[in-house]
């Protein structure tokens, strides 16, 4: 159904904002693991590469981030050690940008806390002053920086590394389809450029924004690899974090075929999809503030290789509105 998005937010005022998280996990752990870093330690990424993701944190006048998330798991608690959370600049083709030029942020360090044995913590940072990517339409990555360790070998002593969901022909969990492009990244302390990681793993790096966070997926808790990349056969779902703030409120999913740079709306807001834009379906927002929007409950044979897909949600609650990140899917 053709649908006039901008009209619907005319007479709306900003919604109040809340943290919410954006992570490509797909639901199931297949290992701990610092990839390629060996002993020497250095960084775990996420892409966030341009083609599929525009508007993230964006509050309608610059994109931020306010909390950065990570599991970290450490071989011997009783030897205390620290991470950094980084964020970097970079491109589609080569990735984050090694080196001091690219970077963004740096955080820490943040000290792991004290135990015995193998432990694992899901470790949250939020900064007093949010991080500001320079442009909301360029590509980012986050993620930890690792030091180094004195052996990283079975049966592991010793050392930090991260929860991994494989992605890879032999043991996917992603439910991405065989033709999905590589989105995580490493950069071996020393390296002059990054590269992919192991088994097209997702790595349990997050982040939590002042925003409404969309990200398209596989039903349930399928939020991996499988969002930006669906294979054809499972479900595709939405799903929408609002906040609490926005309970019994309504959820509204769009799909255009095209993105623009973004158009203010209501303040806090920028439209990211270009007409046609078509109204998908709608939900009432429950109390938790996080719907799940199902458009298929298997996506047919005929859309793979079609081309790109973008979706954006807005949410609205006695006359406030607030509208969510463009994602865009490659069936």
């Amino acid at each position: 159904m053709r649908h006039n998005l901008a009209l619907v937010f005319l007479t709306l005022t900003a919604a109040v904002p809340a943290q919410n998280e954006f992570e490509f996990y797909p639901g199931v752990i297949s290992f701990f693991s610092r990839a390629n870093l060996g002993t020497v330690g250095g960084e775990l990424l996420q892409g966030m590469h341009r083609p599929f993701h525009r508007g993230v944190g964006d509050n309608g006048s610059a994109c931020t981030i306010s909390t950065f998330r990570a599991t970290i798991q450490d071989q011997d608690a009783a030897t205390q050690e620290s991470i950094y959370f980084v964020v970097r600049t970079g491109s589609d083709q080569f990735g984050p940008k090694a080196g001091a030029s690219g970077l963004i942020a740096k955080i820490g360090p943040v000290q792991l806390p004290a135990g015995t044995g193998t432990m694992a913590w899901r470790v949250s940072t939020t900064v007093v002053i949010p991080v500001v990517l320079p442009n909301c339409l360029n590509n980012f990555a986050f993620g930890v920086e690792f030091p180094p360790t004195t052996t990283w070998a079975p049966p592991y002593p010793d050392g930090l590394s991260t929860h991994a969901s494989r992605g890879d022909a032999t043991l996917s969990v992603q439910k991405a389809h065989a033709r999905a492009e590589e989105h995580t990244w490493q950069i071996v302390k020393g390296a002059t450029r990054a590269s992919h990681s192991p088994w097209s793993s997702t790595w349990r790096l997050a982040i939590a924004l002042d925003t409404a966070v969309l990200q398209m997926g596989n039903g349930g808790n399928v939020y991996g690899r499988g969002g930006m990349f669906p294979d054809t056969g499972n479900p595709l779902t939405a799903r929408v974090r609002y906040g609490a703030a926005m309970a019994t409120g309504s959820s509204l999913l769009y799909m255009g075929i095209g993105r623009m740079p973004g158009i203010p709306l209501v303040p806090g807001t920028r439209l990211y999809l270009t007409n046609p834009i078509f109204f998908l379906t709608s939900a009432a927002i429950p109390a938790a503030g996080e719907v799940e929007h199902l458009l298929t409950t298997s996506l047919p044979a005929s859309v793979a290789g079609a081309g790109k897909l973008h979706f954006q949600a807005a949410g609205i609650l006695s006359g406030t509105g607030t509208l969510t990140n463009v994602f865009t899917i490659k069936p």
